[in-house]
Parts: structure tokens; C-alpha cells; sequence
């Protein structure tokens, strides 16, 4: 279920994009959406979250969705409905991670974030016969297993979209703390 893992990794994203900026968070009068941390989001998202999410959706649309649907004949607006749904759920992820953040309740965000990873370990492990190969829901369910050429190996096509996505992902975090440390710093004038 790659559509499922990429929905719970944005939602991970958004409560350690929170996290991450929680003293701008704390300080920002204007509220969490005028915050660096949201642009730095919103630029995740831009540049490595959709573009692989629609990516996957484009090319291989059964697969995305696990087989359980027969994605491929799918209009194109339900699939940038999908896409649109990756961003929503990095935004939610951020809101909820913001208002804990504000509210002095971030202790249970680390805890969310292992939940989410627990869960995505179990769907992975699950479905690892749906995501070990890329083909057509035809031939999935069928049951003709796929044609020549049309057999990709599932792990390496999944590294290959998740890499960019892991590294923005580790950017976005990684710049995130640095702008926290440089404003303590500052603070501390």
C-alpha cells in the first residue's frame, strides 16, 4: 500500500516539522501558518512529497493503490484528488503537531511518530506480496502474473521514489532544528 505508507510518512513529516520548530511555534503571534516551519513544509511538499506521490500515481496506479482497485482506469481528477489528499495529510500532521506544540503537550508527538512507524511496518509486512512486484491489476488479479518486461522489482522501484522523498524529508527536519538552535542562540544574545 504505497498510497497508505506515503500518507502516513506526510503525516510524520507534518508532527516533526512541529517539533522540530516548536520555540517559533510557542512564539509566533500570527499563529503556526505564517511560521517557517510551514513554508519549510509547504516546500517539502512542493519539491519531493506530491512530485512523488503523483509520480507513482501516473506510473504505476494499481500498484499505488495495492490492487485493490483498477487504478489505471481511473479518472485523472480522483488521482489528483490523491495527490491533493498527500498534502492534506502532511497539513494535518502539522496543525495537530502545532497545537499540541502550543498547547505545552508535545510529549505525546514522539509517541504518535512511533505509532505511525509501527503501523507502517505492519502494513509493509502485510502487503509485501501486493508491493513486491509492479504490474497491472489485470494481471494481479488474474492471477497471469506480469508480461515480460512489465515485472519491476517492488523494493527497488520503492527506493527509487522514496530516496528523493527521505532526503527532503531529512532536510526539511535537519533545516528546521538548525533555525530553532540559531533563534536560541540569538535569544540568549
Amino acid at each position: 500500500m504505497p498510497f497508505v505508507l506515503l500518507l502516513l510518512a506526510n503525516a510524520a513529516v507534518g508532527i516533526a516539522a512541529a517539533l522540530a520548530a516548536e520555540d517559533e511555534l510557542r512564539a509566533s503571534p500570527r499563529g503556526p501558518w505564517a511560521t517557517t516551519a510551514f513554508r519549510a513544509l509547504a516546500a517539502h511538499l512542493a519539491l519531493a512529497s506530491l512530485p512523488v506521490g503523483a509520480f507513482w500515481l501516473w506510473r504505476a496506479p494499481d500498484w499505488t493503490v495495492s490492487y485493490l482497485a483498477h487504478a489505471s482506469r481511473a479518472p485523472s481528477l480522483l488521482l489528483a484528488t490523491m495527490v491533493a489528499t498527500l498534502a492534506a495529510a502532511a497539513l494535518v500532521g502539522f496543525s495537530l503537531g502545532a497545537s499540541a506544540v502550543t498547547a505545552h503537550r508535545r510529549e505525546w508527538l514522539p509517541k504518535v511518530l512511533v505509532a505511525i512507524a509501527i503501523v507502517a511496518v505492519v502494513i509493509v509486512l502485510v502487503t509485501r506480496r501486493r508491493i513486491g512486484v509492479v504490474t497491472s491489476y489485470v494481471h494481479f488479479r488474474g492471477g497471469l502474473g506480469p508480461t515480460p518486461g512489465e515485472r519491476v522489482s517492488g523494493p527497488w522501484w520503492v527506493l527509487s521514489a522514496l530516496v528523493p522523498w527521505a532526503a527532503g524529508a531529512a532536510a526539511l527536519v535537519g533545516g528546521l532544528s538548525a533555525h530553532r538552535r540559531a533563534l536560541t542562540l540569538r535569544n540568549r544574545g
